[in-house]
């Protein structure tokens, strides 16, 4: 606790005086036991179902001697997930709900993986050559991933190469084959099968994201851009947009002056006219920002 205390002090130190008041001053702040707040979702007909944060119930969990004490003790996963909120002092919950009468299936089957589209905004380190068992490393907020296995080095550098784009779990199977192809030969069931296990376990330590549809993002910008009407809107009037991917971006002059003339209707050369423009006239002056 005391390592968790020095953390969110040091939050505060670097936070607004609105995030100090909003979290820890506020005037209405009734915080509430998981089990309590389970417990009377039941009253509503209603069960927990998962927290919205891929993989916060794995991540979040402590040792594996702990978690199998804690495990041992629960009755079901509402004592699981409460034991977990004192060891852990997790403090906030963004905890998903459905009617009770659902049959939940809890464990995360690699097969059901097939028919997702897959993301990851990992980095990748260094060369990576997937046609060898040496070692790559690939960046991920809060850590990194490394591997020498070929499957998972051709998987995982074809999703780096796409990102924001996702890829249809079939299109990144058949890409990983020809990448591996050289040097390894694998059957076309097994390359399924380990390829949709280790995105599973990708997927609940947070370096791959899962979609039933593919985000409307591009990893290059076509001859006549678009943004989304939401991004132009807010451009118009703020240095923040919402992105296609549900995050926020902060912007300067120029960026936002692009984001509200990409609205398809002009190609690339005449937005790059139109920014031209603006800056003779002086509705937007050139910043070195390297200096």
């Amino acid at each position: 606790y005391s390592y968790l205390l020095r953390g969110e002090v040091g939050r505060l130190r670097n936070t607004g005086d609105s995030y100090l008041l909003h979290e820890h001053l506020e005037t209405v702040n009734d915080p509430v036991l998981f089990y309590d707040f389970a417990q009377a979702a039941a009253a509503k007909k209603l069960q927990f179902m998962a927290e919205a944060q891929s993989g916060a119930r794995y991540l979040e969990a402590p040792g594996q001697g702990a978690d199998e004490m804690v495990r041992r003790l629960s009755r079901d996963v509402i004592e699981y997930e409460q034991y977990l909120d004192f060891l852990r002092n997790r403090m906030f919950r963004r905890s998903l709900m459905c009617h009770a009468d659902v049959q939940l299936e809890r464990n995360l089957e690699p097969k059901r993986l097939e028919n997702f589209y897959v993301a990851s905004p990992a980095i990748v380190e260094g060369s990576v050559d997937p046609t060898t068992t040496d070692e790559a490393r690939f960046r991920i907020e809060g850590g990194a991933l490394t591997s020498g296995a070929p499957i998972v080095k051709a998987s995982m550098s074809l999703l780096a190469e796409r990102w924001p784009e996702a890829m249809a779990f079939q299109d990144l199977v058949n890409e990983t084959e020809a990448r591996i192809s050289k040097a390894v030969s694998v059957p076309r069931a097994d390359l399924v099968s380990a390829l949709a296990t280790n995105l599973a376990h990708s997927f609940i330590r947070q370096v791959v994201e899962l979609y039933v549809s593919p985000p409307k993002v591009r990893t290059f910008a076509g001859e006549f851009p678009r943004a989304s009407a939401l991004a132009r809107l807010q451009a118009t009037n703020q240095p923040h947009i919402t992105t296609q991917l549900h995050s926020s971006a902060s912007l300067n002059d120029f960026a936002r002056k692009i984001i509200m003339l990409a609205d398809a209707s002009r190609s690339r050369g005449d937005i790059f006219a139109a920014l031209g423009q603006a800056v003779q006239n002086r509705e937007l002056v050139m910043v070195d920002e390297a200096g």
